[in-house]
């Protein structure tokens, strides 16, 4: 070969070593962006729901719900009235569902978080358990619950632990003989 085809050749090889750099790199940005798009989607859902998709604040802020409960323990017929007050509270973020409405609930009575209660045995209390279901009885249209049904439970106070067994309750003489809560409203929330 002349000294002319060298010179001639070199500049080809460098075009398509160019254009091979040129190729690999616009293959390794596409396959980058197409592994962070699930993530740069991710990002911008959780962006739009934190400071621009704010749930609308519900025409009724406030509600009370009386309810009654009837229960035999021990062969005696004992009835719980109390009223479930709920009230709106702005809202919040969350991972799970973006800004979601806040709602607080408490009893008209003493009862502490809906828990009445009934006896102590073997250093567990026996409660009955009604279910704080605020966004439920606000008519609030996001919420995913049904009517909460109230529950016996047993409460270790000593470790703080919770227990719903049927097994152990069928054998105390307790039983829930009629639930009466309150209809929940009709609350206009866009």
């Amino acid at each position: 070969m002349s000294k002319e085809n060298k010179v001639e050749e070199t500049p080809k090889k460098k075009k398509i070593i160019k254009w091979i750099i040129i190729a690999v790199v616009v293959i390794i940005a596409a396959l980058i962006i197409i592994a962070l798009l699930p993530f740069l989607s991710f990002v911008i859902y959780m962006l739009y729901s934190m400071f621009i998709d704010y749930p609308s604040k519900p025409k009724t802020t406030h509600g009370e719900f009386p309810f009654e409960l009837v229960y035999e323990y021990k062969g005696e017929r004992h009835t719980i009235k109390d009223t479930i007050v709920c009230d709106y509270d702005g809202y919040s973020w969350s991972l799970e569902g973006g800004n979601t409405r806040d709602w607080t609930c408490e009893f008209e009575k003493d009862s502490e978080y809906g828990q009445y209660i009934i006896d102590t045995i073997n250093g567990q209390d026996l409660y009955i358990d009604v279910p704080e279901a605020a966004d439920y009885y606000m008519g609030d249209k996001d919420c995913t619950s049904e009517e909460a049904q109230p529950l016996l439970m047993f409460i270790d106070e000593t470790t703080g632990t919770f227990y719903e067994e049927t097994d152990k309750i069928e054998t105390v003489d307790i039983e829930i003989i009629e639930w009466k809560p309150s209809k929940p409203l009709k609350n206009n929330i866009k």
